[in-house]
């Protein structure tokens, strides 16, 4: 019987991201063992997926961890497909044969020629969950041309009926601050919308940024960064009628669950491949000379301005959502 592994380590959009190349590889083999290894962090994602038979979890990523894992790997896989292809990666299935091992194609020299020297080799790259389904193309799978389809899970979906009753969420965190809209900005668009109700969703980094827009219209806004679990955040996401979000796993999340989306990016481009893939979505983005100035986000803006976030007014966001239907 087909065996066979799909590594993607982390983050929460690239999880999520690979759902396609998942559905692809078990319509091709409905009868195949098929497995993911990812982080713990991401598990609870991948545990009811119906394409899957079992989530491995890489603990700690230690060299002993990694080195047991692969003679795992090479005992009970007949095929692998490496979505990650980082360090990790590579030792769990260094020395598989070409026809048995597909990975990933990062373009990390394309990237950071665009990011560093605006050198655009990327104007027809394909998107990354394209670029996922490539690699299990590669083993007669067929792309069916969906988006990225997180199911709905019972037990979570009932902790969120609890929670909210269809509010618009925004997403005000980010893991790089150069990808974060200004705190000032979202209690902007909450005043330009004084009859919606919100919930700020994220984790417990982003509590002070929380906090502050939360204070702006305490009456009408919710507080749940870093109160929940991943796959109820997924649910409340389902039943919010619409959310803003910047460049971040939960932007993918909420194209997941088929809510429509304004996504924010600042120094990220559409060229990197993470835009929102096949949903319901309006990006809104500054055209400024200085984008990208990164191929992942940096902690401080290099012209101490950020503009090609703060160039991204609260009104324009409330057109998105007009145009999304939200409102």
């Amino acid at each position: 019987m087909d065996s066979f592994l799909i590594i993607r380590l982390s983050s929460l959009g690239d999880i999520l991201l690979s759902f396609p190349a998942i559905r692809a590889l078990r319509a091709a083999y409905p009868t195949a063992r098929i497995d993911f290894l990812t982080k713990p962090a991401y598990a609870s994602l991948l545990l009811n997926h119906a394409g899957l038979n079992h989530v491995l979890v890489l603990q700690k990523g230690t060299i002993r961890e990694v080195l047991t894992l692969r003679q795992k790997i090479r005992r009970d896989y007949t095929r692998v497909f490496d979505l990650h292809h980082n360090l990790r990666s590579c030792l769990l299935t260094i020395g598989w044969a070409s026809d048995r091992l597909h990975r990933f194609r990062k373009f990390t020299v394309k990237r950071r020629l665009l990011a560093g020297w605006r050198i655009n080799l990327l104007k027809n790259a394909p998107s990354v969950p394209l670029r996922y389904l490539a690699c299990v193309e590669k083993a007669g799978a067929t792309d069916d041309g969906l988006g990225l389809l997180l199911q709905r899970n019972a037990a979570a979906s009932a902790v969120a009926e609890t929670l909210v009753k269809s509010p618009i969420a925004l997403a005000v965190g980010a893991r790089w601050p150069t990808k974060a809209w200004p705190v000032e900005r979202f209690i902007e668009l909450i005043h330009l919308l004084p009859e919606e109700h919100f919930v700020l969703l994220g984790d417990g980094a982003d509590g002070v940024r929380a906090r502050a827009v939360a204070q702006a219209a305490p009456e009408r806004v919710i507080d749940l960064t870093g109160k929940t679990d991943l796959l109820t955040v997924a649910e409340v996401i389902r039943r919010c009628r619409g959310m803003v979000a910047n460049d971040s796993g939960l932007m993918h999340l909420a194209c997941a669950v088929d809510t429509p989306v304004a996504a924010l990016f600042g120094s990220t481009v559409r060229e990197f491949g993470f835009f929102p893939f096949r949903a319901r979505a309006k990006v809104l983005e500054a055209s400024v000379d200085c984008r990208p100035c990164t191929t992942q986000g940096r902690r401080n803006c290099p012209q101490k301005s950020l503009v090609c976030l703060t160039a991204i007014s609260a009104q324009e966001v409330r057109e998105a959502l007009y145009r999304l239907k939200v409102l």
